[in-house]
Protein backbone atom coordinates (compact mmCIF):
# COMPACT_ATOMS: atom_id res chain seq x y z
CA UNK A 1 0.00 0.00 0.00
CA UNK A 2 1.60 3.71 -0.95
CA UNK A 3 0.75 6.30 0.65
CA UNK A 4 -0.08 9.23 -1.31
CA UNK A 5 1.34 12.60 0.86
CA UNK A 6 4.73 10.78 1.30
CA UNK A 7 5.20 8.50 -1.09
CA UNK A 8 6.05 5.73 0.80
CA UNK A 9 5.37 2.07 0.92
CA UNK A 10 3.39 0.58 4.08
CA UNK A 11 5.66 -2.29 5.29
CA UNK A 12 2.78 -5.31 5.33
CA UNK A 13 2.74 -7.34 8.85
CA UNK A 14 3.89 -10.66 7.03
CA UNK A 15 3.38 -12.91 9.92
CA UNK A 16 0.12 -12.15 10.56
CA UNK A 17 -1.11 -12.39 6.44
CA UNK A 18 1.19 -15.87 6.15
CA UNK A 19 -0.89 -16.74 9.33
CA UNK A 20 -4.45 -15.65 7.70
CA UNK A 21 -3.41 -17.68 4.32
CA UNK A 22 -2.67 -20.48 6.65
CA UNK A 23 -6.06 -20.57 8.43
CA UNK A 24 -7.61 -20.06 5.13
CA UNK A 25 -6.52 -23.37 3.85
CA UNK A 26 -8.75 -26.24 2.40
CA UNK A 27 -7.83 -29.38 0.63
CA UNK A 28 -8.76 -27.83 -2.34
CA UNK A 29 -6.05 -26.16 -4.74
CA UNK A 30 -5.04 -22.95 -4.78
CA UNK A 31 -2.84 -21.46 -7.24
CA UNK A 32 0.20 -19.44 -7.09
CA UNK A 33 -2.02 -16.10 -8.21
CA UNK A 34 -4.08 -16.06 -5.60
CA UNK A 35 -1.23 -16.57 -3.08
CA UNK A 36 0.38 -14.13 -4.66
CA UNK A 37 -2.93 -11.85 -4.27
CA UNK A 38 -2.48 -12.33 -0.61
CA UNK A 39 0.97 -11.77 0.39
CA UNK A 40 0.89 -8.26 -1.46
CA UNK A 41 4.27 -6.60 -2.29
CA UNK A 42 6.14 -8.71 0.15
CA UNK A 43 6.04 -11.42 -2.77
CA UNK A 44 8.86 -9.70 -4.38
CA UNK A 45 10.92 -10.80 -1.29
CA UNK A 46 9.47 -13.69 -0.57
CA UNK A 47 10.15 -14.90 -4.29
CA UNK A 48 14.09 -13.93 -3.75
CA UNK A 49 14.71 -14.84 -0.64
CA UNK A 50 13.41 -18.88 -1.76
CA UNK A 51 15.61 -18.17 -4.95
CA UNK A 52 18.55 -17.28 -3.14
CA UNK A 53 18.57 -19.38 -0.53
CA UNK A 54 20.02 -22.56 -2.19
CA UNK A 55 22.95 -20.59 -3.43
CA UNK A 56 24.19 -19.84 0.17
CA UNK A 57 26.25 -22.93 0.31
CA UNK A 58 29.82 -23.75 -1.88
CA UNK A 59 28.34 -26.56 -4.02
CA UNK A 60 27.99 -25.04 -7.53
CA UNK A 61 24.70 -25.93 -8.62
CA UNK A 62 25.64 -25.51 -12.74
CA UNK A 63 22.79 -24.67 -14.84
CA UNK A 64 20.25 -23.79 -12.12
CA UNK A 65 22.55 -20.56 -11.55
CA UNK A 66 22.14 -19.49 -14.81
CA UNK A 67 18.01 -19.65 -14.63
CA UNK A 68 18.04 -18.55 -11.26
CA UNK A 69 20.29 -15.48 -12.42
CA UNK A 70 18.00 -14.53 -15.06
CA UNK A 71 14.83 -14.64 -12.80
CA UNK A 72 16.42 -12.08 -10.56
CA UNK A 73 16.95 -10.12 -13.69
CA UNK A 74 13.18 -10.35 -14.89
CA UNK A 75 12.17 -9.87 -11.34
CA UNK A 76 14.26 -6.97 -10.72
CA UNK A 77 13.14 -5.51 -14.29
CA UNK A 78 9.43 -5.63 -13.36
CA UNK A 79 10.34 -3.63 -9.82
CA UNK A 80 12.09 -0.78 -11.35
CA UNK A 81 8.64 -0.60 -13.54
CA UNK A 82 6.62 -0.82 -10.39
CA UNK A 83 5.31 -3.48 -10.26
CA UNK A 84 3.25 -4.04 -6.77
CA UNK A 85 3.38 -8.15 -7.40
CA UNK A 86 5.64 -10.67 -9.89
CA UNK A 87 4.61 -11.47 -13.17
CA UNK A 88 4.78 -14.97 -13.71
CA UNK A 89 3.84 -17.04 -16.98
CA UNK A 90 0.81 -17.45 -16.89
CA UNK A 91 1.39 -21.69 -17.01
CA UNK A 92 3.27 -21.11 -13.96
CA UNK A 93 1.08 -18.16 -12.14
CA UNK A 94 -2.35 -20.34 -12.81
CA UNK A 95 -0.79 -23.91 -11.42
CA UNK A 96 -2.58 -25.28 -9.02
CA UNK A 97 -1.32 -26.81 -6.09
CA UNK A 98 -3.26 -29.15 -2.94
CA UNK A 99 -3.53 -27.41 0.10
CA UNK A 100 -1.18 -29.27 2.07
CA UNK A 101 1.39 -28.18 -0.18
CA UNK A 102 1.15 -24.62 0.46
CA UNK A 103 0.05 -25.11 4.10
CA UNK A 104 4.17 -26.42 4.36
CA UNK A 105 5.20 -23.50 2.40
CA UNK A 106 3.34 -21.21 4.65
CA UNK A 107 5.16 -22.43 7.31
CA UNK A 108 8.21 -22.68 6.42
CA UNK A 109 8.20 -19.09 5.17
CA UNK A 110 6.97 -18.31 8.75
CA UNK A 111 10.42 -19.75 10.30
CA UNK A 112 11.78 -17.85 7.87
CA UNK A 113 10.14 -14.51 8.65
CA UNK A 114 10.69 -15.23 12.42
CA UNK A 115 14.69 -15.77 11.16
CA UNK A 116 14.88 -12.74 9.84
CA UNK A 117 13.02 -10.55 12.50
CA UNK A 118 15.72 -11.74 14.74
CA UNK A 119 17.88 -9.87 12.44
CA UNK A 120 16.52 -6.73 10.77
CA UNK A 121 14.31 -4.45 12.39
CA UNK A 122 11.73 -1.11 11.20
CA UNK A 123 14.57 1.47 10.63
CA UNK A 124 15.77 4.50 8.77
CA UNK A 125 12.46 4.01 6.58
CA UNK A 126 13.69 5.99 3.66
CA UNK A 127 16.11 3.75 2.40
CA UNK A 128 13.36 0.97 1.94
CA UNK A 129 9.75 2.53 1.70
CA UNK A 130 10.08 5.18 -1.08
CA UNK A 131 9.06 3.98 -4.57
CA UNK A 132 12.66 5.24 -5.59
CA UNK A 133 14.00 2.52 -3.04
CA UNK A 134 11.98 -0.35 -4.33
CA UNK A 135 13.35 0.78 -8.03
CA UNK A 136 16.84 0.98 -6.90
CA UNK A 137 16.16 -2.66 -5.41
CA UNK A 138 15.17 -3.78 -8.51
CA UNK A 139 19.03 -2.22 -9.93
CA UNK A 140 20.27 -4.69 -7.32
CA UNK A 141 18.51 -7.82 -8.06
CA UNK A 142 19.37 -7.13 -11.75
CA UNK A 143 23.27 -6.82 -10.74
CA UNK A 144 23.46 -9.85 -8.63
CA UNK A 145 21.04 -11.66 -10.74
CA UNK A 146 23.43 -11.16 -13.96
CA UNK A 147 26.82 -12.16 -11.11
CA UNK A 148 24.97 -15.40 -9.88
CA UNK A 149 24.23 -16.32 -13.97
CA UNK A 150 27.68 -15.25 -14.82
CA UNK A 151 30.50 -18.43 -14.95
CA UNK A 152 32.58 -17.33 -12.27
CA UNK A 153 34.17 -20.31 -12.17
CA UNK A 154 37.25 -18.51 -11.25
CA UNK A 155 36.07 -16.88 -8.26
CA UNK A 156 35.81 -18.81 -4.79
CA UNK A 157 32.25 -18.63 -3.73
CA UNK A 158 31.33 -17.21 -6.86
CA UNK A 159 27.43 -17.97 -6.79
CA UNK A 160 27.45 -17.42 -2.62
CA UNK A 161 28.28 -13.95 -2.89
CA UNK A 162 25.43 -12.43 -5.14
CA UNK A 163 22.97 -14.58 -3.28
CA UNK A 164 24.23 -13.45 0.63
CA UNK A 165 23.19 -9.64 -1.08
CA UNK A 166 20.14 -10.56 -2.62
CA UNK A 167 18.87 -12.13 0.92
CA UNK A 168 20.14 -8.89 2.29
CA UNK A 169 18.07 -6.75 0.03
CA UNK A 170 15.09 -8.77 0.77
CA UNK A 171 14.94 -8.88 4.76
CA UNK A 172 15.36 -5.49 4.41
CA UNK A 173 12.27 -4.99 2.10
CA UNK A 174 10.46 -7.69 4.46
CA UNK A 175 11.42 -6.07 7.67
CA UNK A 176 11.64 -2.53 6.11
CA UNK A 177 15.21 -2.11 7.52
CA UNK A 178 17.19 0.45 5.58
CA UNK A 179 20.68 -0.39 7.61
CA UNK A 180 20.17 -4.22 6.22
CA UNK A 181 18.89 -2.19 2.30
CA UNK A 182 22.66 -0.24 2.71
CA UNK A 183 24.41 -3.29 3.61
CA UNK A 184 23.06 -5.21 0.43
CA UNK A 185 24.57 -2.28 -1.40
CA UNK A 186 27.38 -1.69 0.06
CA UNK A 187 28.23 -5.89 -0.11
CA UNK A 188 27.22 -5.87 -3.70
CA UNK A 189 29.30 -3.02 -4.13
CA UNK A 190 32.58 -4.97 -2.61
CA UNK A 191 32.16 -8.05 -4.74
CA UNK A 192 31.88 -6.32 -8.07
CA UNK A 193 34.87 -4.47 -7.33
CA UNK A 194 36.61 -7.94 -6.11
CA UNK A 195 35.38 -9.41 -9.32
CA UNK A 196 37.07 -6.63 -11.29
CA UNK A 197 40.31 -7.11 -9.55
CA UNK A 198 39.87 -10.93 -10.05
CA UNK A 199 39.29 -10.61 -13.73
CA UNK A 200 42.00 -7.67 -14.46
CA UNK A 201 44.67 -10.02 -12.49
CA UNK A 202 43.52 -12.79 -14.74
CA UNK A 203 44.14 -10.48 -17.89
CA UNK A 204 47.46 -9.64 -17.24
CA UNK A 205 48.50 -13.39 -16.67
CA UNK A 206 47.20 -14.32 -19.42
CA UNK A 207 48.42 -11.47 -21.78
CA UNK A 208 51.55 -10.94 -19.17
Amino acid sequence: MTDATNNTIAPPDLLAILDECRRGLTDAPLTFAQVLGRVRHAGFALTGMLLALPFLQPIPLGPFSIVAGFAFVVLGAQMLRGRATPWLPPRVLHKELQGKVWLGLFAFLGRLVRVVRRIARPRWAPLVRSTAAQRLTGVLFIINGLLLAAPLVFVPFGNVMPAVAIVLVCMADLEQDGLVAMLAWLWTASVVVLLLVVAGGLALLLHG
